[in-house]
């Protein structure tokens, strides 16, 4: 039997233990693995490692504050990093509360591999409290699942391979987050110390070299990210108003038997004297960071275009497949935060796949959310299509040439969704305090 704390990991148990599923049902005992470092002056002076399994009724997190408490915390300033395979729960969130009120001279961050029940109230109210005491909360990263990496897995030297879909499980629980802690910035309590090779790559991309034309560093945050000096976001796809005709007629056949599952999304936004357009692919999993056009459009509205919650805007968005559950939740959240921006959805095909575990809404419950949220959500008429094609396609002077389908199962799916919406039983998920 393993005694704790120890110092380090073995490589098979950190892989296990830290594994960012957004639901990992049966890993019942949590892992802490605490960085102290002692300040002076601002400069590290010493620094020590631990590392912590929770035990029946007992959490890591005390015996990680029993531990704290014996390093004479009074004493200097300390840093304390804390990577934890689930985040607090209520009951260790409170005493994490009370330990960092006797010790002001602690400072605390919090990098949680995985959510602990976040629709659980108590401990939705424990992470926000935290932040409030000036906690750093939030989800690893790959920056921080490589440092911890480092620091806490034997043998050393060993390279840190991520598995598939850790940056997508990323954006996903992030989001979560910031749905429990209210969309807050992250703050920076101090500069992280990366590992030598994201080091590099945050050199090469101020510098424009290498990381900067692809390589995917661990972020701070989905608003924020590493950007070479005098470019956009690099985690945008390249600006383009206007789309091959191939490309059009493939992704907003509305026949039903379109199985294309990529979405492909056409904006025509509306605010402050400007107007843009462009249209949004879906990134897929195998991009260095993946999101529905959705999410890239929101993404790009405020981190791009700098939309603040008082600015009034019309959004319209002419898209190949209504939202998924999730990316309707994403824009309900939008809306509520936007409370002056007007948003029409005109869909060529109703999305229908059921929701994964981690969803928010089945697709039902997302639409309906919608339309209760203030946005209009249609199916395209031939006049939408019509005019996408004037707008958003290469058609060198071609008039738009409709299957003879379209104007039938537009009408068939435009019931479809009239059913969906009027429906209300089973409509309201609970969203959470």
């Amino acid at each position: 039997m393993r005694r704790y704390p120890m110092e380090q990991l073995e490589r098979n148990d950190f892989l296990f233990r830290f594994r960012n599923f957004p639901l990992a049902p049966g890993w019942d005992f949590g892992v802490l693995c605490g960085l102290v470092e002692r300040l002076q002056l601002g400069t590290v002076v010493s620094s020590d490692t631990r590392v912590f399994e929770s035990q029946v009724n007992w959490h890591a997190e005390l015996s990680f504050l029993n531990w704290l408490w014996s390093l004479k915390p009074p004493n200097g300033d300390f840093l304390v990093t804390c990577f934890v395979s689930w985040s607090p729960c209520s009951g260790c969130a409170e005493r994490v509360g009370e330990f960092l009120r006797a010790h002001p001279n602690v400072r605390l961050r919090v990098l949680a591999a995985r959510l602990l029940a976040p629709w659980d109230p108590a401990n939705r109210e424990g992470l926000r409290q935290l932040h409030q005491q000036g906690v750093l909360v939030d989800v690893m990263s790959l920056q921080d699942f490589r440092w911890s990496w480092e620091l806490f897995v034997r043998p050393a030297g060993a390279a840190f391979e991520p598995w598939w879909g850790l940056v997508r499980n990323h954006g996903l629980l992030f989001v979560r987050l910031q749905d429990i802690l209210g969309w807050v910035q992250r703050l920076s309590l101090a500069p992280r110390r990366l590992p030598a090779a994201a080091q590099d790559s945050q050199n090469d991309a101020e510098t424009g070299g290498p990381a900067a034309r692809g390589q995917f560093l661990g972020v701070q945050s989905l608003a924020v990210r590493v950007r070479p000096r005098g470019r956009g976001p690099r985690f945008l796809p390249a600006r383009r108003t206007r789309m091959e005709i191939d490309t059009f007629m493939q992704h907003f056949d509305n026949s039903r038997s379109n199985y294309i599952g990529a979405t492909l999304l056409c904006y025509d936004v509306q605010g402050a004297g400007n107007q843009r357009r462009g249209f949004l692919l879906n990134r897929g999993l195998n991009t260095d960071c993946p999101a529905h056009a959705e999410v890239l459009l929101l993404r790009r509205m405020v981190e791009d275009w700098s939309l603040t919650p008082e600015l009034p805007c019309s959004v319209t968005c002419y898209i190949s497949w209504s939202p998924c559950g999730e990316c309707a939740w994403e824009l309900v959240q939008f809306l509520r935060q936007h409370r002056r921006v007007e948003l029409s959805i005109r869909a060529a095909r109703i999305y229908s796949k059921p929701a994964r575990i981690y969803s928010r809404f089945e697709y039902q419950e997302g639409l309906r959310a919608l339309r209760d949220a203030g946005a209009r959500v249609s199916i395209m008429t031939r006049a939408d299509f019509e005019h996408c094609w004037a707008t958003f396609v290469h058609s060198e002077g071609q008039p738009f040439d409709p299957p003879p389908y379209l104007e039938d199962t537009s009408a068939d799916l435009a019931k479809e969704l009239e059913d969906i919406l009027q429906t209300q039983e089973g409509s309201a998920r609970p969203s959470g305090p």
